[in-house]
């Protein structure tokens, strides 16, 4: 299935924005009023499509972009730098590409892989040489 992401961006910017609420099988707009946006066949599809928002959408889409573009950032680091020799510059590649990945998150994420049985510094973490 292609997923054309931009379209259903185009799609969520061009409804109604704000927080959608199921009353029974209607979906009303809660920050703009009482109009009614959508009805559902039930209470449980009203409710799908409330969840389903077009803040929602448009939020589920850029993380989606930017793991996409943090997931393409390690796997170019890898190509270009995983084939030199030498275990510190391997060493370097690995944190460069946990860098790309986990973002603002990599010094928490380091923090917590430290951690061990004697305490938060029982494991070291070595960010390599770079070639």
């Amino acid at each position: 299935m292609e997923l054309n992401l931009e379209q259903i961006k185009v799609a969520a910017l061009a409804v109604t924005p704000g927080r959608w609420e199921a009353y029974g099988t209607i979906v009303r707009d809660v920050d703009g009023g009482e109009d009614q946006l959508a009805q559902g066949r039930d209470f449980e599809h009203a409710r799908y499509i409330a969840a389903a928002n077009p803040v929602v959408v448009i939020e589920l889409i850029e993380r989606l972009e930017r793991a996409e573009a943090r997931g393409d950032a390690a796997l170019d680091m890898a190509f270009r730098y995983g084939g030199i020799d030498g275990e510190h510059h391997k060493t370097w590649v690995i944190d460069q590409m946990c860098r790309a990945l986990l973002g603002e998150g990599y010094d928490a994420w380091v923090a917590e892989a430290k951690v061990g049985e004697d305490g938060p510094e029982t494991n070291e973490w070595d960010v390599g040489v770079a070639p």
